[in-house]
């Protein structure tokens, strides 16, 4: 497999301080570690995502790939023509608002030491990979946010990076704009371009949509990397249902109280956020196909009436909270 990035035993610490005593006694700060020796290689012409809670590492790594920050030991190999990267934040805030599309990807266009005679067709050629065509040459101040990363996207494009950085590029957007976003990245940057993204998420419908390979960050470090397929795969264990009840009755309510004492049923939670009329029951079972039918059957001998009975799907979220939760503070 030939790959864009390769990164081995890659550690950083910053200094921590809690108030202006720290930053005078700089000589005895304290430091916090943000990665602990990461190794990681990332295949080329792919989306790869880096998931995880705040503070796991996510940003400082792609701000290591894009040189804005040096690493304290380790090393990174980038893959690319002239090892260039493009870096793209979802907190850009550089663009310059009186200014229309296309101007302001003229300005970015001489900064990244386009050719002069370049220029036009450089920025024609992005503004139509991005879809801002036809909004080229109105003032950014009237783009929405979404066209604004958009506009971002095309500005990273200009350098024309094989390896594209992306650190929450949908953080601000709605729904709607975040799915056009992701579809932008995935068919035109990755599918039509060939380039190679490396995704920084907290959305993990996002990561689930875009990502051909995920690694899941705890304090610093990798704990699992892999297809989102196999990540949940690995889970295993107990399965989730959600039944919908309704008419609850004190008999009813004593029976689902009953199934907590059932030695194969791991959890249950009860809740009616439909008002007093119905309620949710979730419960995991390590055997659905035979438990299922028993929970179903002892709630109707309690009176309660079962509505619906639905399958909770394990998913990547599901993945990252559990491992955040056993690796801890």
């Amino acid at each position: 497999m030939s790959y864009a990035i390769e990164i081995s035993g890659l550690t950083k610490r910053f200094p921590g301080t809690s108030g202006y005593k720290d930053a005078l006694t700089f000589w005895r700060r304290r430091h916090i570690t943000a990665l602990h020796g990461v190794d990681l290689a990332v295949p080329k012409g792919e989306v790869f995502g880096l998931v995880g809670p705040n503070g796991s590492g996510k940003s400082t790594i792609l701000k290591i790939l894009s040189g804005l920050v040096l690493p304290d030991q380790g090393s990174v190999t980038v893959n690319a023509a002239g090892g260039r990267v493009t870096y793209i934040s979802g907190e850009e805030r550089s663009l310059y608002w009186r200014l229309t599309g296309r101007q302001n990807l003229k300005f970015f266009a001489v900064l990244s030491e386009v050719p002069a005679g370049q220029v036009e067709q450089s920025v024609s050629r992005v503004l139509s990979t991005v879809s801002l065509d036809d909004a080229a040459d109105e003032r950014v101040s009237n783009y929405s946010s979404g066209m604004r990363q958009r506009l971002c996207l095309a500005r990273g494009l200009l350098a024309d990076s094989d390896v594209i950085l992306l650190d929450e590029p949908t953080r601000s957007l709605d729904p709607v704009s975040s799915r056009n976003l992701w579809d932008l990245i995935r068919d035109e940057l990755v599918g039509a371009l060939g380039k190679t993204v490396v995704l920084a998420t907290h959305d993990m419908e996002e990561a689930t949509y875009l990502c051909s390979r995920v690694a899941i960050l705890c304090n610093g470090r990798i704990q699992a990397c892999d297809t989102v397929a196999g990540l949940v795969g690995r889970m295993g264990g107990m399965d989730r249902y959600v039944i919908t009840l309704t008419d609850m009755t004190e008999s009813s309510r004593r029976g689902v109280e009953e199934l907590r004492d059932l030695p194969w049923v791991d959890r249950v939670i009860m809740d009616h956020p439909n008002g007093h009329r119905h309620f949710t029951l979730e419960i995991a079972v390590s055997e659905p196909d035979v438990q299922i039918p028993l929970v179903v059957d002892h709630l109707s001998k309690a009176r309660a009436r079962v509505v619906e009975v639905s399958r909770v799907r394990k998913s990547l979220g599901d993945m990252v909270a559990t491992l955040a939760s056993s690796v801890g503070p």
